[in-house]
This record gives structure tokens, sequence and C-alpha cells, in this order.
């Protein structure tokens, strides 16, 4: 005797394997990737709450520079626990990691390690800073003025703060810049100029005279402009291409190319 499925049985099966037959087969979804936020006026692309919105750092027309609260581990370049600096053009998508805020890893009885980002100045879409660590030894020293165009990322300038300015010692360590800028001045060209401070232990050393230094790099190259104890090292201003400082008193004046 031939057995009769039940029709409601047999349209279940049938929906079954239909239904497993259209579920191979369908295209899987892909997920949109989701862009980058618009860099606006006091906004800040990449806050979070673990890494909230912390100061501006310098603005213009055009640009912004920003620090946000401590960073995690993952974050690439930073150690857990400093703030990164970002900085973006208006209306961009996203924005550039520039580095770190000061941060200062010593102690009492633990190693000399300091660094970080600083006079942070910005002008049209490029941002000039001073790019400084300082470690236990001699060697670890590092005092440099970098100029980043905005838009690309591209180092337009990496120049160390400060050269030897006395005949070698005896020992020969590198550039590193051999003192911290006292300010920054920055053209919408790239174009910059600053004044150094030497490291007691660069003076101390004889690497570098005593007094404080006013430097510049621009189309025409590095140069140094200034030398002397007299040089005021809160005088640095820029007007044009016109960059002015002032030394016994007395204001001085070069062009900036």
């Amino acid at each position: 005797m031939r057995r009769i499925v039940p029709a409601v049985a047999l349209a279940a099966v049938l929906a079954l394997c239909g239904g497993g037959q259209a579920a191979a087969h369908r295209p899987r979804r892909r997920h949109k990737p989701v862009p980058p936020p618009l860099c606006e006026p006091e906004t800040s692309p990449y806050k979070s709450r673990a890494e909230p919105y912390r100061r501006t750092l310098a603005t213009d027309d055009l640009a912004q520079v920003y620090s946000l609260g401590a960073s995690r581990p993952a974050l690439a370049g930073l150690q857990s626990g400093r703030r990164p600096i970002y900085g973006c053009v208006y209306s961009h998508r996203g924005a550039l990691l520039l580095g770190a805020e000061p941060w200062d890893n010593g102690g009492k009885y633990m190693a000399l390690n300091i660094g970080g980002e600083r006079n942070v100045v910005i002008a049209g879409t490029f941002v000039a800073f001073e790019d400084y660590e300082m470690t236990e030894s001699l060697c670890g020293f590092k005092f440099k003025v970098v100029v980043e165009d905005l838009r690309t990322g591209k180092v337009l300038r990496n120049e160390p703060a400060g050269t030897r300015t006395v005949p070698d010692p005896g020992f020969e360590c590198g550039e590193v810049g051999l003192g911290n800028t006292t300010g920054i001045v920055l053209k919408a060209d790239g174009a910059v100029a600053w004044i150094l401070e030497p490291q007691d232990w660069a003076v101390e050393a004889h690497i570098i005279e005593p007094g404080y230094e006013v430097h510049a790099a621009d189309a025409t190259g590095s140069t140094s402009l200034a030398r002397g104890l007299d040089v005021d090292p809160s005088s640095l201003a820029l007007a044009g291409s016109t960059v002015y400082w002032t030394q016994g008193g007395l204001p001085r004046a070069a062009t900036l190319h």
C-alpha cells in the first residue's frame, strides 16, 4: 500500500529545501566602510570616550592642532598614557598623528626619560613644532624642528634645533640639536625660524657656546642668523616674509625665502 504524504508536510519540506538553496546562493552582505569624520573648527576627529578632547594647541583659518586624552597601547607610535597630538585641515576627513604632548617617564629612582612635541604653530596648512627627547645617556638627546604638511602628512623640514659651534672635544654623538626652542615662527609656504636655548650639558661639554641662537630654514637652506647672550629669547616675531628678534636691546631682522 502506497503511503500518502500529507500536502502540508510536503509543502514544508519543499520550503525548507528551497530556503536552504536560496540561502546558499544569497550574496553575502558587505558592510560599507565608515569614512573618518570631517575636520571642522572646535571638533576633534578620533576623540572617543577613552580619548576625550583635551585642548587646542594651534589654530589657523585653514587648519588646527589639538590633543586628546591618554592614549591606548594600541595607538600606533605612542606608549600608553601619552596624550596624542593631531592636526587636520578643515573640511578634510580624518587627522594626522603628529606626536604627543610633553611627557616625563622619569622619577626619583628612575633614569631620565622625557620628550614630546611643543611650541606648536600653524600657518596655512603647514604645522611646525619642536620634537625632543632626552634619556640618561648623552647620545639619547635629540632636539629637532619639524615642519609638516597637514594635507598630505609629508615632512617638509626636519632640522636639528642647533649645531656644534666649537671644535669636537674628543667624542662624537651625532646631530642631536643641543637645545630647546624658546619660540618658533612659520610662513604659509613652510619656511620656519626659531630661537634656541642650548642645554647646560652641551655648554659644559664644550659642544656649543653659551647664549641664545636664532636659526632659519627656508628655500635657500638652513642658516644661523644670530648668536649671543644678549639675544632676547622671547622676542621672535614674523611679519610677511620678515622675521624679527631683539639683540642687545636693538631690533634685528632677516628675510625668509
